[in-house]
């Protein structure tokens, strides 16, 4: 499930960060726990992971167990902090 904001960052994306994009959110919907291959954020970001992709971007994504989904919220960088 993509955000609208994830939406939009990501058509501003040159095509080669699409595809680590791609790729990247293809890892965690196969993965048995996608917790697992993120980082958990803290305060306001509580529920939220992070999953790197290089040094500057990750997805910032949050799972729904129940629902067995996963939503991506944001592409981006520290500047979120």
């Amino acid at each position: 499930m993509l955000t609208p904001t994830i939406k939009r960052g990501y058509k501003n994306l040159s095509s080669d960060l699409q595809r680590k994009v791609d790729q990247a959110l293809s890892e965690l919907v196969v993965s048995d726990d996608p917790r697992s291959l993120g980082v958990r954020k803290t305060g306001k970001w509580k529920g939220v992971f992070t999953y790197e992709i290089g040094t500057r971007y990750r997805i910032f994504y949050k799972v729904i167990f129940e629902q067995r989904t996963i939503q991506a919220l944001h592409i981006g960088g520290h500047e979120l902090y």
